[in-house]
């Protein structure tokens, strides 16, 4: 599998109130292998470059966050 099999299933923006804590990018690898994501870049709207060793797992999902502190801080996980 490759990134041609990575999907944006949501987008998390502009949260109501001063913080941006709670933003985030959901992935989702919807392929049956796993895709090894060392080096994908977002380069529009976002910069972000996966580090070395970054593998999403079938079926697995991956946030991307602007900062993990705040995130969790702000947003509740089941």
């Amino acid at each position: 599998a490759d990134a041609s099999n990575l999907a944006i299933t949501e987008i998390h923006y502009n949260p109501s109130g001063p913080d941006e804590g709670s933003e985030f990018i959901e992935l989702k690898n919807t392929s049956t292998e796993a895709i090894h994501l060392d080096g994908l870049q977002f380069i529009e709207g976002i910069s972000f470059t996966f580090p070395a060793n970054t593998v999403l797992q079938p079926g697995a999902y991956i946030l991307l966050v602007n900062d993990q502190v705040a995130f969790e801080t702000t947003v509740k996980l089941c």
